[in-house]
């Protein structure tokens, strides 16, 4: 199995409000402009000096 080792990242915020949880979830995408972007859910840890 490959390991893949990010090399940078960033931080965004989106809101969305809407009676459908995944609707909202969209629309809150779309608010913080990465609604085109591959999302993957993982665990990091930052270590000092990164």
């Amino acid at each position: 199995m490959k390991v893949f080792v990010p090399q940078s990242f960033f931080l965004t915020k989106g809101v969305g409000v809407h009676r459908e949880e995944l609707h909202s979830f969209e629309l809150a995408l779309r608010n913080a402009g990465i609604e085109k972007c591959n999302l993957v859910q993982g665990i990091e840890y930052l270590t000092r000096g990164l």
